[in-house]
């Protein structure tokens, strides 16, 4: 029915989304992290040429995840109702079965159930998921933490870029050409 597969499909798109977007953050601050440490160590030890590549392949690789994570949370976590429509029974408490009933019905009917108890209980479904609302059921605040760690890295690269600007002038070059054997 579409009713209920539209909500379905909403409440599967958005724990997708929000479970991709708190790897992403995730990693995000893990780049973040290794950006400054980078810069830290060129500054600190003047690294040579191959260690910079190493080091500019290594933050190249950190910044690719993300987005590979985006893309496999969304290939590994297929659309499947009747998962979703037990996510959205148990997170919101919902009557017993009313809503996992018109999902199974809806997917397959027992052949030797009744036309009409079938009927009713998709109807009785669709009527539900009329008022099931994706942003009750999947809870976006696991983002938070993920947030917080990105944001605090982005803060301590603007902090430290504004406080030693002399550092990351002399260590972005170096990070962006490191065969060019510019001067530590």
């Amino acid at each position: 029915s579409t009713a209920l597969d539209s909500v379905l499909r909403r409440v599967h798109d958005r724990a997708l989304r929000i479970t991709a977007a708190a790897q992403a953050l995730r990693w995000m601050a893990i780049l973040l992290a290794a950006l400054l440490a980078v810069v830290g160590a060129d500054a600190w030890l003047a690294l040579p040429p191959a260690a910079l590549v190493a080091l500019d392949l290594l933050l190249l690789g950190l910044a690719a995840i993300p987005a590979a994570v985006v893309f496999l949370v969304r290939r590994r976590h297929p659309y499947q109702p009747e998962p979703i429509a037990l996510l959205i029974h148990e997170q919101l408490a919902l009557p017993p079965g009313r809503l996992i009933n018109a999902v199974d019905f809806s997917l397959v009917a027992p052949p030797n159930a009744s036309a009409a108890l079938v009927e009713a209980a998709i109807r009785r479904g669709e009527d539900l998921a009329a008022t099931i609302d994706p942003v009750r059921v999947v809870d976006a605040t696991v983002l938070r933490r993920p947030a917080r760690w990105a944001g605090s890295g982005a803060l301590a690269c603007l902090a430290l870029a504004l406080l030693v600007p002399s550092v990351f002038r002399a260590v972005g070059p170096r990070l962006f050409h490191p065969l060019s054997d510019l001067p530590p």
